[in-house]
């Protein structure tokens, strides 16, 4: 049996913290089969403390702290609607393998899918079925890379890009989502954009990258950042008065992570 056919198999268990004997005998041979089986079982667990909402219609997700002990992550994320005897995991997750870094991208990502099956109401149950929006579409791709990489430049790259998703998602919709759509994206931003700035101290701290390479990954964070508060500065002074302070608000976030990454590439720390 193959390693995609293992891990699908794994995505597609009622519980993948539940392995039955004929997966686990792989798992026992494969430390790249198990540690993936592992991460899925984790995020499960973490997946399972999220509140189902009382009444799917007309409600926003639920807020709840702690997804995650390890790594940068989202501290509130919105409950997931899982139908009765379905894999909490599979509720948000449907389709192609998919694998699990931890952390930001995968409370991101939780966040996201959570989220966007609420937006506008619907019934709950069928909101998950169509075509993936695009920026859970990115996020996904996000968390692959991320999974994929060991480099801390490269991490600083994808958490860069991840925190410009976000940016990108409030700026499409700045000028016609509610005050509650953009707190939500406010909230995962400046979360983001934290995360960046502390891959941006490893990053200075690795011993294994040059100082131009250092100098580079530091740079393009910045630059990240920066573009972002400026776009979204502009489309601040165009959106309804409701959405101007929120939009304003991930525009400091954007400065200010903008401003810890430079005081870390100038060797003043950050934060």
């Amino acid at each position: 049996m193959t390693c995609d056919a293992v891990r699908t198999q794994v995505l597609q268990l009622p519980d993948p913290r539940r392995v039955p004997d004929a997966l686990r005998a792989h798992l026992a041979g494969c430390p790249g089969c198990a540690v993936w089986a592992a991460e899925a079982g984790r995020l499960e667990g973490l997946l399972e403390r999220l509140p189902v909402p009382p009444a799917p219609a007309g409600r926003k997700a639920v807020l709840v702290d702690d997804l995650a002990a390890a790594g940068p992550i989202i501290r509130r994320v919105p409950a997931v609607y899982r139908p009765s005897g379905r894999s909490p995991l599979r509720a948000v997750l449907t389709g192609p393998v998919l694998v699990y870094a931890g952390g930001l991208a995968a409370a991101v990502l939780v966040a996201v899918g959570g989220w966007l099956a609420f937006r506008g109401g619907g019934d709950g149950g069928t909101a998950m079925a169509g075509p993936r929006h695009p920026l859970l579409e990115k996020v996904v791709q996000r968390n692959l890379a991320l999974a994929k990489t060991t480099k801390p430049n490269e991490k600083l790259d994808i958490l860069g890009g991840l925190a410009d998703d976000l940016a990108g998602e409030a700026r499409d919709i700045g000028r016609v989502a509610d005050a509650g759509e953009l707190a939500e994206l406010s909230a995962w931003y400046r979360t983001a954009a934290d995360g960046v700035v502390q891959q941006a101290g490893k990053v200075a701290d690795a011993p294994g990258l040059r100082a131009d390479e250092k100098a580079v990954a530091l740079a393009a964070a910045g630059k990240k950042l920066k573009a972002a508060g400026d776009d979204l500065e502009r489309i601040a002074g165009e959106s309804p008065p409701h959405a101007q302070p929120i939009l304003r608000e991930i525009v400091g976030a954007a400065r200010k992570g903008e401003d810890d990454v430079q005081k870390i590439a100038d060797g003043r720390g950050g934060k």
